[in-house]
C-alpha cells in the first residue's frame, strides 16, 4: 500500500516560512512570566479499549525544579545522532511542537490554560509565553484538558478540550498569539472529545475526536474559522484509539495510532472526505512480547531521505503507563522498514512531540511534571 505515495507529501505539510516568527532569534531569559496578549471578545465565525494513558492535565502547575535526567544513553546512528537535551522551565505537562525554517513554535498548558512561545535550534526561548486561551472560552468551572497546535501560513491554530470531554474550541490567532477569532465546535456535548488531532486537509483545518472505537467525529474550517460543513460522524472497520497524530498524505489522510489492544503502531487511512478507505489499517511496527506500542504523537516526513519519523510510548507487557511508560523515537524507510529506534526518556513518561526543522528533529515529551525537549541530527541526503 505504501507505494507511489512517497513523492507527494501532503497539502498538510508543515510550513518552514518563518516570516514574523519572532521578535527576536536572541535567546531570552526564561522568567516563566505569561505574556497577556489582551485577547478580544469571541468573533466567532464502543468497541475498543480504552486508553491506557489518561492524558488530561492534573492541574499541578507547581514546577519542582528535579530536573535530573533520568534518560538512557544511546549509541548514535544510523540515522539518529544525539545533539542536545533541556528541561523546559515554566511547565509540566503537554507541549506541541511546528518548525520554522531556524526554530519553531511550543505550545503548552501554562496556569490552566493553553499558551506558546518560540524557540530557536539551540533549544532556547526566543520569546516569553503568550496565553491563547481565556476563561471565557468554556462554560464556569471546566478548565483546559488537552490540546494541539498547527500552522497555515500567517495564523497559529489551537483546538483544546474541556475536563469532563464535552468541551471542544478552535482558536485561531496571529504568530504573536493575538486572537483573530474562534469557534465553539462542541459546547457540552455528548462526544468525547478529548485527545483532539488537528490537521490540513486541501488547506482546510480539521478537527477529529472521539473516544476510542468505531466512532470519530470530524468538522473541518477555511481559514476563517468558518465551517466548511457540519461535524459529522465516520464509522470505522475496526476499532482505532483516539491517542495518535493524523496528517494528510498525498490525497489520503493516514491517522498514526496503536491497534485496538495499543500493542502494535499502525496507520489507518482516509480519503480527504474522510472516508475509510481499503485496505484500512496497516501495522508499521509490531510487538514484541506483548509490549505495548501506543500514543505516536509526534510524525514527520522528510522528502529528500524518503524517511518517516515517530515519536510513540511504549512499555513492557505487564508495566503501568502512569510509572513505566518511555518516549521512544523511530526511523522508517518510505516502506516503512525499521532502520533506527532511541529510547528517549526514563520510566513515566508519554505525550511526545516532534517537529523537522530542515535536517534535525526536535522531540518533546513530559511526566506531567517535567517537559523536557530533544535534538538530535540527521545524515545528509545521498
Amino acid at each position: 500500500m505504501w507505494l507511489g505515495l512517497w513523492s507527494i507529501i501532503a497539502c498538510g505539510e508543515k510550513e518552514v516560512d518563518d516570516c514574523a516568527v519572532a521578535e527576536s532569534d536572541c535567546p531570552i531569559e526564561d522568567t516563566g512570566i505569561v505574556e497577556d496578549t489582551g485577547t478580544p471578545e469571541d468573533t466567532e465565525v464502543d468497541t475498543g479499549p480504552e486508553d491506557t494513558q489518561d492524558t488530561q492535565d492534573t492541574q499541578d502547575t507547581q514546577d519542582t525544579q528535579d530536573t535530573q535526567d533520568t534518560g538512557p544513553i544511546n549509541e548514535d546512528g544510523p540515522i539518529f545522532f544525539f545533539e542536545d537535551k533541556v528541561h523546559v522551565g515554566g511547565t509540566n505537562m503537554w507541549s506541541n511542537l511546528w518548525p520554522t525554517s531556524n526554530g519553531f513554535y511550543f505550545s503548552t498548558m501554562q496556569n490552566e490554560q493553553v499558551a506558546f512561545r518560540t524557540f530557536n535550534m539551540d533549544l532556547e526561548p526566543t520569546t516569553q509565553l503568550t496565553l491563547v486561551t481565556n476563561l471565557d472560552d468554556f462554560p464556569p468551572g471546566i478548565q483546559m484538558s488537552d490540546h494541539e497546535m498547527l500552522r497555515l501560513n500567517n495564523a497559529l491554530y489551537f483546538v483544546a478540550s474541556g475536563f469532563g470531554d464535552e468541551d471542544l474550541i478552535i482558536i485561531k490567532t496571529d504568530l504573536q498569539g493575538n486572537r483573530l477569532g474562534d469557534y465553539n465546535i462542541q459546547d457540552g456535548g455528548s462526544i468525547a472529545c478529548n485527545d483532539p488531532h488537528l490537521l490540513l486537509v486541501e488547506e482546510n483545518i480539521c478537527v477529529r475526536w472521539g473516544t476510542s472505537g468505531l466512532n470519530k467525529s470530524v468538522q473541518c474550517f477555511d481559514e476563517q474559522l468558518t465551517p466548511t460543513a457540519d461535524a459529522f460522524e465516520i464509522t470505522l472497520p475496526e476499532p482505532i484509539p483516539q491517542l495518535g497524530y493524523s496528517l494528510q498524505v498525498g490525497d489520503e489522510i493516514w491517522s498514526f495510532t496503536g491497534d485496538a489492544p495499543q500493542r502494535d503502531l499502525v496507520i489507518s487511512r482516509y480519503s480527504t472526505a474522510w472516508e475509510p478507505l481499503t485496505p484500512f489499517a496497516s501495522v508499521i511496527l509490531e510487538s514484541e512480547n506483548s509490549a505495548w506500542n501506543w500514543f505516536p504523537g509526534g510524525v514527520a516526513y522528510h522528502e529528500e531521505n524518503d524517511m518517516w519519523f515517530v515519536a510513540f510510548t511504549h512499555m513492557e507487557d505487564g508495566q503501568e503507563a502512569n510509572f513505566d511508560s518511555v518516549v521512544k523515537l523511530a526511523a522508517f524507510d518510505g516502506d516503512f522498514n525499521l532502520l533506527d529506534l532511541k529510547t528517549l526518556s526514563g520510566p513515566g513518561y508519554t505525550r511526545p512531540n516532534l517537529a523537522l526543522i530542515n535536517n534535525e528533529v526536535v522531540v518533546s515529551y513530559d511526566n506531567g511534571n517535567l517537559v523536557w525537549l530533544e535534538k538530535w541530527s540527521l545524515p545528509e541526503a545521498e
